[in-house]
């Protein structure tokens, strides 16, 4: 880390050592006359170390700092809250000299319930950041782009009533800086119907619409429709399942390609042995878009399963495992399968609160891809991935 940084990480530690005594975590520092309005800190310190940052089969590893803060204001009344959040991150990849970088933004939320029958909520974020998942070299190490994103959810009837429906919307573009790489922009919509069959029991009819525009390409995009139905079921009160199944379609921009439709699904059990131990399950099929990539106007069709386990072994001390399966094909803008790609992910993390006000933790996560082409003059390719991360968050 920089001296700067390093300056900033004490002067953060002196700041909460003196508000520690009088403030808790889960409180917020009342600066206005009004009791409802609000200020929240938190700083966070990580030091990481990734074993290959570019997922090549030649590893490259580095030791990763990065010093964050998220600074919120809000005010709640009732069910209602509104907010507005300004974060910044410092990265610092040791072993690059361009490997430092600072990513920053602004986001606002809104929930409000205007009676019992309708509630909104939306969210607007603006950031810039940079592109660390990406396997593709430009003219930087790691690609800075700005996004901007802005979503609603508006939901009709009550929800203790026998039917309510929700309708979404969501506009998220990217622009780079590096001309290497394509800008985006994908705009997702659709509505989901609940009718109570049982207590119990709530069926689900859901029809939405993914569209992706790159921007800089011309019939590269591509639009998927999905219908499914399916329903939520509370078993118990331990237990809960739910189920989605139904035909997903997508269209290309492309005049060479026609539609194509394949059957899709969502599906997931949640179970809570004891109050402090949660366990999920979720599977799906769907179409998805290859980020790996970001210079290419390729997506993904698979299937993919997870499984997560979070116990708080204490009131202070929590353990999570994680374990997640996908398997899918890669195809081009015209619908031409280019490769198969399996990934497998493993997870590991403990967290300890010695102070209401700080949160330690270490986490360990592991992944292993295998891509085979299509084409049989190309060879196989994959690599395997260690991540280690130790952080230290605190909050006012």
């Amino acid at each position: 880390m920089t001296d700067i940084d390093c300056r900033l990480v004490r002067k953060s530690l002196l700041l909460l050592f003196i508000f520690s005594s009088s403030i808790r975590a889960d409180e917020c520092i009342r600066v206005l006359s009004l009791d409802s309005v609000c200020l929240h800190a938190d700083i966070t310190a990580e030091a990481k170390y990734d074993d290959n940052v570019f997922r090549s089969h030649s590893k490259t590893g580095s030791q990763v700092y990065v010093l964050s803060q998220q600074f919120s204001s809000f005010l709640k009344n009732d069910n209602n809250l509104y907010k507005l959040t300004l974060s910044t991150a410092r990265n610092d990849y040791s072993r690059f000299q361009s490997g430092s970088f600072l990513d920053y933004g602004l986001s606002g939320t809104i929930k409000h319930e205007l009676n019992s029958r309708h509630r909104i909520n939306m969210k607007i974020n603006d950031e810039v950041s940079h592109d660390v998942g990406s396997e593709e070299e430009g003219e930087s190490l790691f690609p800075e782009y700005r996004q901007r994103m802005i979503s609603g959810k508006y939901g009709f009837g009550s929800k203790k009533a026998k039917a309510h429906i929700d309708f979404e919307y969501q506009l998220n573009t990217r622009n780079y800086e590096d001309d290497d790489f394509y800008d985006r922009q994908v705009e997702e919509y659709g509505s989901s119907f609940y009718l109570q069959l049982k207590p119990d029991t709530d069926a689900v009819f859901e029809a939405s619409r993914r569209s992706l525009q790159y921007l800089d390409l011309n019939s590269t995009g591509y639009v998927i429709t999905s219908y499914l139905a399916g329903f939520n079921w509370d078993y118990s009160p331990k237990t809960s399942f739910f189920l989605k199944l139904g035909r997903r379609y997508r269209a290309t921009d492309a005049s060479q390609a026609g539609k194509e439709g394949f059957t899709g699904w969502d599906a997931g059990l949640t179970y809570k042995p004891r109050t402090y131990s949660i366990i999920r399950l979720t599977t799906g099929q769907d179409y998805g878009l290859d980020s790996d990539e970001p210079q290419s106007a390729d997506f993904t069709r698979g299937r993919f399963i997870r499984f997560s386990w979070r116990h708080d072994w204490r009131e202070r001390l929590t353990s999570r495992v994680g374990w997640s399966f996908s398997d899918d094909w890669v195809l081009d803008g015209l619908g031409t399968s280019l490769k198969q790609r399996d990934i497998y992910k493993y997870s590991l993390g403990l967290s300890y609160e010695p102070r209401r006000w700080l949160t330690v933790s270490l986490d360990w996560e592991y992944t292993v891809r295998r891509e085979d082409p299509v084409s049989p003059e190309s060879e196989p390719e994959g690599y395997a991935r260690n991540r280690y991360v130790l952080t230290g968050k605190f909050s006012l």
